[in-house]
């Protein structure tokens, strides 16, 4: 078989896509070249520069010359025009109370317990204060009717309480200088021999002291040491100080008063002894037995007033005019003892 033949035949059962003699065609792709297994040559170029690795998983921020937002400050909310009529009330009402004070004060002075049991000229400041009280009166009930917040409201009623304290101090001190007046008295008739006389103003001096503690409870009933501390003027530590002053007083007038009758008793022997031992025609024997029923009674009085002063503590201010009856007490004893010998 001759090669033309041959592939003539190989084409018709191959189905090659082979162009045959005369420009004929088959429909056979032509085969595919196989993949060249050669290395790629070496490049000899240099290579491009790779990019680092960033340092830090985290971004650093990067500065920016916006100006950073300051927070905007808090928004002051304007009172109302009630409010501010409320404030001037209180304000006022302040003042009223405080003026109370300074003239309750003001002859010995700031502190209320500048004024004590022997502090005789405030008796004089009753009408000033009387008026004072009255202004006072009607600056916090305007206060109280003018208070447009919960908080106006509340400091309008501890005014109230404050001045309610304060009609009834002004009450208590008075009771207890009139009861020291009566006191005084009582030893100027001791020292006179005038046993009768210092009795009723024992009496009177305990009529005094039950006023005083009268006052005094009503006082401690009608506001805290808070609710007068409302005035700055008044610390609490001044209201304590004040009450317990007060009390102090009027606990001695209470004490002083048996012991101030067993010296009204001595008084009484003491003046009929030396009636007896001084007259024209006297009498030493009946002289002598009446200075002996003196002595003791004197002496018990005597020991009675320095118990009294030594359990009265500091915050009685009656320690000069106890005392004073203690000399008068041994002035008395010398001359009891004078007629016996």
């Amino acid at each position: 078989m001759n090669r033309r033949r041959f592939v003539l035949l190989f084409g018709l059962f191959a189905g090659c896509n082979t162009r045959l003699p005369g420009g004929e065609t088959t429909d056979e792709s032509p085969p595919t070249e196989p993949p060249s297994t050669a290395r790629p040559p070496t490049e000899t170029s240099t290579p491009a520069a790779t990019t680092a690795p960033t340092a830090s998983a985290t971004p650093t921020a990067e500065p920016t010359d916006e100006p950073t937002e300051e927070p905007s400050p808090t928004r002051t909310r304007t009172p109302t025009e009630a409010e501010i009529r409320g404030t001037e009330r209180l304000a006022r009402a302040e003042r009223e109370l405080t003026e109370v004070i300074e003239v309750f004060t003001g002859a010995y002075g700031t502190e209320l317990t500048d004024v004590t049991a022997s502090s005789t000229n405030v008796l004089k400041q009753d009408y000033q204060l009387q008026r004072s009280l009255a202004a006072a009166q009607k600056a916090y009930v305007e206060a109280s009717r003018r208070a447009a917040t919960p908080e106006q409201e509340a400091r309008a009623e501890m005014m109230s309480a404050c001045w309610q304290f304060l009609r009834r101090l002004v009450e208590t001190q008075f009771a207890v200088v009139q009861g020291y007046q009566h006191l005084v008295a009582a030893r100027t008739e001791f020292e006179g021999d005038d046993a009768s006389a210092g009795r009723d103003e024992i009496d009177a001096l305990q009529t005094d002291r039950s006023r005083a503690d009268n006052h005094y409870q009503n006082a401690l009933a009608s506001a805290s040491a808070e609710e007068v501390s409302v005035i700055e003027v008044v610390t609490i530590t001044e209201y304590q100080t004040k009450t317990a002053q007060l009390e102090a007083d009027i606990e001695t007038y209470g004490d002083l008063e048996g012991t101030l009758r067993t010296f009204a008793d001595g008084i009484k022997w003491l003046k009929s002894a030396k009636a007896e031992f001084y007259r024209e025609d006297r009498h030493v024997p009946r002289a002598r037995e009446h200075a002996d029923e003196a002595v003791p009674l004197l002496k018990e009085a005597r020991n009675e007033l320095k118990t009294i002063h030594d359990n009265a503590g500091e915050a009685y201010t009656l320690a000069e005019t106890i005392n004073s009856f203690r000399t008068l007490a041994n002035e008395k004893i010398d001359e009891a003892q004078a007629i016996e010998v």
